[in-house]
């Protein structure tokens, strides 16, 4: 019994990070729908129940697609880094990633390290004409959070 109840906990937890970790990029990459934070999190709980309920096949074919875009999402980027130093090496690339600044402790959770895991790829791939630099970007700007 105890072992169930861990295991529900872990889920519910499981799922309410990676729902606000989701969401969270989502609404930084089109900040139009901050506004409707809390509707795109219940719709994309709900699409995670239904597709649960469906089955362990089904729902892992239907998250696969979003996973496969997320995970390939960098390599463009490297491409064309590549390209550039294959045609001219004389030229310096300079890279600027946004990096969420955490207010709070628990904000690490929901927003992984994805800068990080960017800039150590970069940083890997480039050589020294390669320079990336990080700039913070806020979650919600300061009149917001004094109202």
């Amino acid at each position: 019994m105890l072992a169930a109840a861990a295991l529900m906990i872990d889920y519910v937890l499981n799922v309410a990070v990676g729902v606000s970790a989701g969401v969270g990029a989502l609404v930084s990459a089109m900040p139009g729908l901050r506004p409707y934070i809390l509707p795109l999190y219940l719709g994309v709980v709900l699409l995670a129940m239904f597709a649960n309920l469906r089955g362990t096949g089904e729902a892992g074919s239907l998250f696969a697609l979003p996973t496969y875009f997320f995970i390939l999402l960098h390599e463009p980027l490297l491409r064309l880094i590549e390209k550039l130093d294959a045609d001219s090496p004389e030229r310096r690339v300079a890279v600027l990633i946004p990096e969420t600044v955490k207010d709070k402790w628990w904000q690490n959770l929901l927003h992984m390290n994805r800068a990080g895991r960017l800039r150590a790829k970069l940083v890997k791939l480039g050589g020294p004409r390669l320079t990336v630099a990080t700039v913070p970007w806020r979650l919600y700007r300061e009149e917001q959070a004094a109202t």
